[in-house]
């Protein structure tokens, strides 16, 4: 199983794969195709424990935050500038109607390390969220983003 949003750039060459499972089986397609079956049940069984984890993440983070805003600090009404919860994700007023994440902070987390790579923090809503910037993807280095780099080293 892969680690964060990236593809696991697993690639599976069927033909090759059906032979394996074949050969490994004796040629009979009935115990191959079982024996596929089982794998698959099995990665998928991962993968849907692991997105059950995710859910219980993001229910939890939600109410911890509609408690303590809209509770604790009385910020009850819902209106268009305050919201239930803040977005995640929000959409620029340009001709391609971009989509971008807002940025903010992950209790406890290396701050050197990039929190929207790492860690599904996303999906599991443990960002504390800036909702008046977006998060830039720089990459590991300025090959990565050439223009953003530049930018923002002549910024500083």
């Amino acid at each position: 199983m892969g680690s964060g949003p990236q593809r696991s750039n697993v690639t599976l060459k069927m033909p090759d794969a059906a032979m394996f499972f074949l050969l490994a089986n004796n040629r009979n397609r009935e115990k191959a195709t079982k024996e596929v079956e089982q794998l698959l049940n099995q990665l998928n069984g991962d993968w849907h424990r692991r997105a059950g984890e995710f859910m219980g993440d993001a229910y939890g983070a939600l109410t911890g935050n509609i408690r303590y805003f809209k509770c604790e600090l009385g910020k009850s009404q819902i209106t268009a500038v305050n919201r239930l919860v803040e977005p995640y994700f929000s959409e620029l007023n340009n001709a391609q109607r971009s989509k971008v994440a807002h940025n903010g902070w992950v209790g406890g987390w290396n701050c050197m390390q990039d929190f929207g790579v790492d860690g599904w923090n996303y999906l599991r809503r443990h960002i504390n969220i800036w909702a008046d910037n977006i998060k830039l993807r720089y990459g590991k280095c300025p090959a990565d983003s050439p223009y953003l780099w530049k930018h923002m080293t002549q910024y500083v």
